[in-house]
């Protein structure tokens, strides 16, 4: 899905490609059209993503080069990515949007009733044998680890958010 996402939103920016290229139109302007019509495309259901580390630099990748083509900065040029983030005005990256998003979802299921479908999805483990190798990555480890990031348990948040 997040391929599929990247793919989706890197259409709709390449069809503005007339307003990326207008010398009339303001930069900041170019940033609010982006924010606007191109990012919503990509956070469609990012809520529900179990990320894995090549999926989060794919989209770093995908981000800086929208940013780069508002800009018309080409990666020959070597200007640096903060520089270019810091002229677009650019604080936040799209994963820490989709950071924000899932602990959002977690914090609204981790609130619904005890007996309902998602709160028992979200609080259920499975019992028996697993294949061989290592588990793959599921959406409540990246909660968990951007829990750990803002400096919080899962017991604790589970507790506020009761």
């Amino acid at each position: 899905d997040i391929k599929r996402r990247i793919g989706l939103a890197s259409a709709a920016f390449g069809r503005l490609s007339r307003i990326w290229k207008a010398k009339d139109i303001l930069v900041k302007t170019k940033v609010r059209a982006n924010e606007a019509m191109v990012i919503p495309v990509l956070l469609y259901g990012s809520e529900c993503w179990s990320m894995r580390k090549v999926d989060e630099q794919k989209i770093l990748t995908t981000e800086i080069s929208w940013l780069r083509g508002i800009l018309g900065v080409f990666r020959m040029q070597r200007i640096k990515n903060d520089i270019i983030r810091t002229l677009l005005g650019q604080e936040t990256t799209l994963l820490q949007k989709i950071q924000e998003r899932r602990l959002r979802w977690f914090e609204h299921v981790s609130r619904m009733e005890i007996a309902g479908i998602p709160f028992m999805t979200l609080h259920t483990e499975v019992h028996g044998t697993r294949s061989q190798g290592r588990p793959r990555k599921r959406w409540i480890d990246n909660v968990k680890s951007d829990l750990s990031q803002k400096g919080m348990q899962m017991t604790e948040v589970a507790r506020l958010v009761q």
